[in-house]
């Protein structure tokens, strides 16, 4: 376990390296004990040899990596020991979340799209190569509306998902041709190929990505201990900070900073986020646990464009896979604006990712919480409290824990006359 800390602690220290110098000089120092990993180092420059596609394609349409950099430099054993110029082959794909993907099945059955969605897919059309349109990946979307709270519409998800697969076969730009195309030859073909992809999908005991349903339940508890900070405590901001801190520590056990940093926006008000501006007005919904779970599934693209940037091997020699995403979702783009990665380190052999985020945040939590209070839960970021909490983590406990935490918002809530 010793090994296995001071490693990630390397890691971190050359993710957060002030230049792609220092990070290589810092990694061949010690190469022998990180040869087993790949560092995907990002930086400000687009000089670098991955460019990273970042950017709004229309109002409010967004394609996004986990990154904050505009380009991603590779550091591994290969470039350290290298001479010369060393060779790294990239595999990407673009994933679409549900709002990308209900304007792409209302472009194709609708039999008058509004001016939204003819904006949204002409953009789609003009800012990304028909061979990637051809292939945008709906695992996400899958994902998305199988961790939905409300009930589904097995139709329109029927629609959607035969939409998408028809990009293919019609093979051109989003224009009224392509409705034309779609509706006369290829709507009975694609909606035969989504009932088969949706029935295998649907029977399969534990699908490809159902599994990380785990991780939305994770991102929902966190927002609701942080809601109910914030409702049963007139503490100050950093007295709350204190207590959601002890929370993370003792009952969900994992230190999250991406998720905490939205968290923390909440507790102190401080609406850098759509995600923040909307949980301000829970008292005022009719359905808080849903507007809850919503802004957890955003948490959830989020993270996920993390898990799925990782070290794959292929026939084609790739090193490591770039994952992005399609969306028109502001919450989406603010979480990734303000928790983008410096780097992502990935193991070769297991594909464990390990996400790694700038210093200055939990250096700002350090400096606002002070010595004084820093002491009392100093443990916590210590290597025994990072033993203690992976002893102690258990999704069982998780979902018991989510249970209580919504019946105990609820009842906050009630008591406040709001709903």
């Amino acid at each position: 376990m010793n090994k296995e800390i001071n490693t990630l602690k390397l890691l971190n220290e050359i993710g957060n390296a002030p230049s792609f110098s220092d990070a290589m000089g810092q990694y061949e120092y010690f190469k022998n004990e990180l040869k087993e990993w790949r560092v995907i180092y990002s930086h400000e420059s687009v000089g670098g040899p991955f460019y990273l596609p970042k950017k709004e394609l229309s109002p409010k349409c967004y394609l996004l990596t986990p990154f904050k950099g505009n380009s991603l430099c590779v550091i591994d054993k290969e470039v350290i020991e290298s001479k010369g110029i060393t060779k790294h082959f990239i595999s990407t794909a673009i994933y679409v979340d549900s709002n990308t993907a209900s304007y792409i099945r209302s472009f194709a059955y609708e039999a008058q799209p509004s001016e939204r969605v003819y904006q949204v897919c002409s953009s789609i059309s003009e800012n990304i190569s028909q061979d990637d349109i051809n292939i945008l990946n709906m695992a996400l979307y899958l994902s998305e509306i199988e961790n939905n709270l409300k009930e589904t519409d097995i139709e329109k998800v029927r629609e959607t998902v035969a939409a998408l697969k028809s990009i293919s076969m019609v093979n051109s730009h989003f224009n009224s041709s392509w409705r034309e195309l779609f509706l006369k030859k290829y709507k009975e073909v694609s909606e035969r190929e989504a009932d088969v992809l949706l029935f295998d999908y649907y029977n399969k005991s534990r699908c490809s990505f159902g599994q990380f349903s785990e991780i939305v339940d994770l991102m929902e508890l966190l927002l609701l201990k942080t809601k109910i900070i914030e409702y049963s405590s007139k503490r100050s901001s950093e007295n709350k900070l204190m207590d959601f801190l002890s929370i993370i520590d003792k009952e969900i056990s994992i230190l999250m900073p991406k998720e905490i940093a939205v968290c923390v926006d909440i507790i102190f008000h401080s609406n850098k986020l759509q995600t923040t501006r909307k949980l301000n007005g829970l008292t005022n919904t009719s359905e808080p646990l849903q507007l809850i779970r919503n802004c957890a599934m955003d948490l959830f693209m989020a993270r996920m464009l993390d898990l799925l940037t990782n070290t794959i091997g292929d026939k084609n020699n790739t090193q490591f896979h770039l994952a992005q995403i399609l969306t028109c979702d502001v919450d989406v783009w603010d979480i990734l604006n303000l928790t983008g990665l410096n780097a992502i380190a990935v193991h070769r052999e297991s594909h464990n990712t390990l996400p790694i985020y700038s210093n200055d945040f939990m250096e700002w939590i350090f400096e606002t919480l002070g010595a004084k209070k820093l002491e009392s839960i100093s443990r916590m970021f210590t290597l025994q409290g990072v033993v203690e909490r992976k002893k102690r983590r258990s999704h069982n406990e998780i979902k018991d824990n989510l249970y209580r935490s919504r019946n105990e918002l609820v009842q906050l809530l009630r008591s406040k006359r709001k709903i």
